[in-house]
């Protein structure tokens, strides 16, 4: 075993230190970054947050503060030992080579039982960041690297955060929020006026001044007017014209003030004005001084306007295009600012950050604008909640025949929303048929009208156009949106089998984009195609309830998708009154979209489980609503069964029909034999089957021989993926620790998912990896036909309580739904029996199941219609006793007559 994790070098907590919650949060969620960055200036409490999180984290700690920058790789190998209690690498040979002590110590971190935080405050050269850097991308999985720097020059930041593997805090994220701010002050006992906590802007440092008494006399800004006193005339006449700089150096202040004196930066400095320093001869202002120096420049408007010119030019060169764009507005240069914005408006146009992009071009007049980012904004303002506003600009356009291909597509997207399919439909096409180059947004809208209105040829041609369109070329963003288009149309036109493969080929595509919350919408399509084929589980409906929070807040649309499919499963889960529940939540949401609730599937989704609760007046109403590309099939059978007609369709209709569920009720209803079977089929061909025993016991055996899992959590895990297929790690975290996010339980994870994949491979072939982890989801190989005793035949051993002793939310929900329908499938057959064999099948039930009411009911009616008197008064006594042992209940009337009267009666 591994020793305590030690502490003993963490500085201890100051008198009036502010707990920092939210940001300690965040270093505990990062579990899975191997380099995690705090980077800003002095004063903003780097070393206090990296101290409070060392006190507080369960996990083993090693901390290290250097004290400048010329300590080196043995020193900081060394002190990282000590502190971790790796005693063999605190006497190392000072000529070891960096290499050989990376990998010395990551050799001796493997070893230990535990994951381990190496915490590296102070780290003030580039030479510490790089070799730190190789150190975060040589540690194993459950080990983390914290450091506190000025700077992260050195550690190649920007591919590390691409890939997922680092996490950066920079000033911005340690300001103190205004709550963390007025508590402080309040605690020190001196209290700020509001306009001073603003000019603070939470800078930790200004606010300590702040409580030493200084507002009491004097605002912050003040403080600022006080050291620009102190410098010498002609620097401080000259410092106002780098306000528009949000760093200072001394090539840039050249341009923009050529009189400024040598060695202006180390006067700066010296005058105690708040600048850091932050290498390589770059200074940043805080916020504090720029407002101080921007409200002097601003009394002579010809000098702003000239500087500001200026350093749009100097932002432009350097390729940030937002700051170059703003400058150029404020120096009332709209010609040169609207260069620079128009890549900015494609680039967000490609993210999808319509905010910003509305943002951007609101601040241009109109006039100046040409029709294509006329366009745009509209567009924007469509998707931020101006959605008149932008319909309306767009129609003006349209009027003075200067609207452009997109920005037809813009418009069939607007009638799409509506319910407008014939609009949404020609417009598109109108789009698609113009000369040019190629428009991608037109074939969204144009597919999806196509689909609902049942030109499947063309929707599937229209999608395969723009899929051979993208691979021509080489941007991986409209190659991930022409495969996501193909699998939504597949998924109306094809097999589920045919229709996951574009849909796996685009969810990994956006993945590896970073794009997570498109990624979520591609699951959500797996699911829905999972439901087609037939799947409808507990599970299902909680992943379904978790896929809420993992889809983009403003994705309306898709929001309404999970709900009608949740609202889908839990009505063919026999959960009536919680689908109708999420139906009408779903209503809400369309309304306040603006979106129309036939289209979205919402109307005909309720009035199936309105006429399954009996409801059949508001049912018929809903299905006079208009449902444009919902199901043919599911429509007429419903107006059937509210109207009592028969139903008439054709066999075309029900091959044609891609719910299996669906097909199976219309089947039935037409009186032929039952269609193919609702539920996925298992997997043919495999060598290796995975028989899981889930009712009365957790039990696994592969091709018959017992697999040893020893952790029950591990045994939890196994169950939740044999149901339900796949999951990420959130997903699953959240079943099995019903969605907490402790530290210790992502940790736990770790190791449940390292000891099932071991128990599992020890009944396989070397080499093959039975619980994969591939984009971004753990799964059952493939090669595992997965035999699950709850999908199998109903017998009394089905009353078994699912996972006896896991009282997870998941868990307890699918065993309560289990044992109802087991007990309905049992009661019903035993029901249907003659009385002596009916008789014997309670008895077998009620072995099983001592408390099952309907096994006692059943067996006092089948006595009784046996006339046998003295076995009769048996079962009665015991159903008594039930009731008043386990309820507290008397025994029903209708019982207590059977004891007095006749058999047969």
């Amino acid at each position: 075993m591994t020793s305590a994790p030690r502490r003993s070098a963490v500085p201890r907590a100051a008198r009036f230190e502010r707990p920092r919650t939210h940001l300690l949060a965040r270093l505990t969620d990062s579990l899975d970054a191997p380099l995690i960055v705090l980077a800003a200036a002095s004063g903003y409490g780097k070393t206090t947050l990296l101290a409070q999180y060392a006190r507080v984290t369960p996990r083993r700690v090693a901390w290290c503060r250097l004290t400048d920058g010329q300590e080196g790789p043995g020193q900081i190998t060394a002190r990282l030992a000590q502190s971790a209690g790796l005693a063999a690498l605190t006497e190392l040979d000072p000529r070891t080579p960096p290499g050989a002590l990376l990998e010395l110590l990551t050799s001796a971190l493997s070893t230990l039982n535990d994951g381990v935080d190496l915490i590296v405050d102070n780290v003030e050269s580039d030479a510490q960041r790089e070799w730190l850097a190789r150190l975060s991308d040589a540690l194993e999985e459950g080990h983390r690297l914290l450091i506190s720097t000025y700077s992260t020059d050195g550690l190649r930041i920007a591919r590390r955060i691409a890939d997922g593997q680092a996490v950066v805090l920079d000033t911005a994220d340690l300001a103190f929020t205004v709550q963390e701010t007025e508590a402080y002050l309040q605690e020190r006992g001196a209290p700020a006026p509001a306009e001073d906590l603003r000019h603070l802007g939470g800078w930790p440092a200004g606010l300590a001044l702040a409580a030493h008494g200084a507002p009491r006399h004097a605002r912050a800004d003040d403080l600022v007017l006080e050291a620009l006193g102190t410098l010498p005339p002609e620097l401080r006449a000259a410092l106002p014209l780098l306000s528009p700089l949000d760093l200072w150096t001394d090539a840039d202040a050249a341009v923009l003030a050529p009189e400024l004196p040598s060695g202006w930066l180390q006067a700066v400095q010296r005058a105690g004005l708040p600048v850091t320093a932050l290498g390589g001869g770059t200074f940043q202002p805080h916020r504090l001084l720029v407002s101080v120096l921007t409200t002097q420049l601003a009394r002579q408007p010809e000098r702003a306007a000239a500087v500001k010119l200026a350093a749009a030019g100097l932002a432009e060169t350097r390729g940030d295009a937002e700051r170059a764009a703003a400058l150029y507005l404020q120096a009332a240069q709209p010609t040169l600012a609207l260069r620079v914005a128009e890549p900015l408006v494609q680039l967000y146009r490609d993210r999808g950050e319509h905010h910003r992009t509305r943002a951007l071009l609101e601040a241009f007049s109109q006039e100046t604008l040409s029709p294509a980012l006329q366009e745009r904004l509209a567009w924007a303002q469509v998707e931020t909640g101006a959605a008149a506003q932008g319909e309306a600009a767009l129609e003006a356009l349209r009027r003075a025949g200067t609207l452009s291909a997109s920005g037809l597509a813009s418009l069939a997207m607007i009638r799409g929303r509506r319910g407008d399919t014939d609009g949404q439909y020609a417009l598109s096409r109108e789009g698609l048929a113009l000369d040019g180059p190629t428009v991608p947004a037109l074939y969204w809208p144009f597919v999806q009208a196509a689909l609902r209105l049942g030109h499947h040829a063309e929707a599937e041609g229209a999608a395969e156009r723009l899929r051979r369109w993208a691979q021509r070329g080489t941007d991986a963003v409209r190659q991930a949106e022409a495969w996501h288009l193909q699998a939504i149309t597949w998924q109306r036109t094809r097999s589920p089998d045919e229709a996951a493969r574009p849909l796996a080929r685009a969810r990994a595509a956006y993945e590896a984009l970073g794009w997570q919350g498109r990624a979520a919408g591609l699951h959500l399509d797996e699911l829905e195609l999972a439901v087609r084929a037939g799947e409808a589980s507990d599970v299902l409906a909680v992943t379904l309830g978790a896929l809420d929070t993992r889809l983009p807040p403003d994705a309306a649309v898709l929001q309404l998708r999970r709900l009608r499919l949740l609202g889908t499963v839990q009505r063919r889960l026999g959960q009536l009154g919680a689908a109708e529940q999420i139906l009408r939540q779903a209503l809400a949401v369309a309304r306040e979209a603006s979106i129309h609730p036939g289209g979205a599937g919402l109307t005909v989704a309720l009035a199936d489980v309105l006429l399954a609760q009996g409801q059949t007046d508001e049912a018929r109403d809903w299905l006079q609503e208009e449902a444009p590309g919902q199901s043919g099939v599911l429509l007429a059978l419903l107006r059937a069964q509210a109207s009592g007609a028969p139903l008439r369709l054709r066999e075309a209709d029900l091959t044609d029909e891609p719910d299996a569920e669906t097909r199976q009720r219309a089947r039935a209803a037409l009186g032929l034999e039952a269609g193919v079977p609702v539920g996925p089929a298992p997997a043919a061909g495999s060598a290796y089957t995975l028989q899981l025993i889930t009712l009365g016991d957790c039990c696994a055996a592969i091709n018959g021989r017992p697999v040893r899992v020893g952790l029950a959590k591990a045994r939890e895990l196994l169950a939740w993926l044999a149901l339900h297929g796949s999951g990420s790690r959130d997903e699953l975290v959240t079943a099995l620790w019903d969605g907490s996010a402790e530290e210790r339980h992502v940790e736990y994870f770790r190791v449940t998912v390292r000891r099932l994949r071991a128990a599992l491979r020890a009944h396989l072939p070397d080499g093959l990896d039975p619980l994969p982890y591939a984009d971004g989801r753990y799964r059952l190989d493939r090669s595992l036909t997965v035999e699950v005793d709850v999908h199998g035949p109903v017998t009394p051993g089905a009353l078994k309580p699912f996972l006896p002793g896991t009282d997870t939310e998941w868990a307890a929900r699918y065993r309560q739904a289990q044992a109802e329908r087991a007990a309905s499938v049992l009661l019903a057959g035993a029901a249907a029996l003659p009385a002596a064999q009916a008789a014997e099948a309670y008895r077998t039930l009620l072995r099983v199941e001592p408390l099952l009411a309907g096994a006692h009911e059943g067996l006092i009616l089948a006595l009784h219609a046996l006339g046998d008197p003295g076995p009769l008064e048996l079962a009665v006594q015991s159903y008594e006793r039930t009731l008043r042992e386990e309820y507290g209940e008397p025994l029903p009337a209708a019982i207590r007559a059977l004891r007095a009267a006749p058999a047969g009666s």
